[in-house]
């Protein structure tokens, strides 16, 4: 995603259903990209985040799987390990 979203903000629009998760980059210097990954969710909703911050948590994390736990898409997003519940970060969600 961050690849063609070099613009101010690396906005990514993350749209979860109860399988899966679309990432979506917003046109940018080299174009649009989209992707889906495999999650679990309890609902359907669309909230978006700065991808760079994104990757830096989940470098920071050191874990294949992370678990977004968050009310609603304008509340802050807690990003951890599955069943781990004293290492984490914190990222504010952002208009995409």
């Amino acid at each position: 995603m961050l690849t063609v979203n070099t613009e101010k903000g690396n906005a990514v629009r993350f749209t979860f259903d109860k399988t899966s998760a679309t990432l979506t980059s917003r046109p940018g210097d080299a174009g649009e990209a989209e992707d889906v990954v495999t999650a679990a969710s309890d609902g359907e909703f669309v909230v978006g985040m700065n991808g760079a911050y994104l990757r830096e948590s989940i470098d920071h994390l050191d874990t294949e799987e992370i678990e977004l736990d968050f009310n609603d898409p304008a509340s802050p997003i807690l990003l951890r390990k599955p069943g781990e519940t004293d290492t984490h970060t914190i990222i504010m969600p952002m208009r995409v």
